[in-house]
């Protein structure tokens, strides 16, 4: 059992490290797949772990996008796409 909890560790600190760093978006998200299918990684957090390895910007510009979603469903009523 020990093993086994030591792979599923070495799994999740092998998708927990990875990071965008000067890739492309595209690259990133191509890596990441890859990265998930190797590892065999199996949380239901995937997006929030894929998130936290894109770059500072891109974060602060979902987040950005989210808030002002979050804001319009208020005003409105309604949910709006942000582009």
């Amino acid at each position: 059992m020990k093993i086994i909890e030591e792979l599923e560790s070495t799994k999740m600190a092998w998708v927990l490290s990875y990071v965008q760093g000067g890739r492309t978006c595209n690259k990133y998200i191509q890596e990441f797949k890859k990265i998930i299918r190797e590892s065999g990684y199996k949380r239901q957090s995937l997006i929030e772990e894929f998130e936290r390895g894109l770059s500072k910007r891109i974060r602060r510009k979902l987040a950005e996008a989210e808030s002002l979603s979050l804001y319009n469903r208020g005003v409105t009523g309604k949910s709006s796409k942000v582009g």
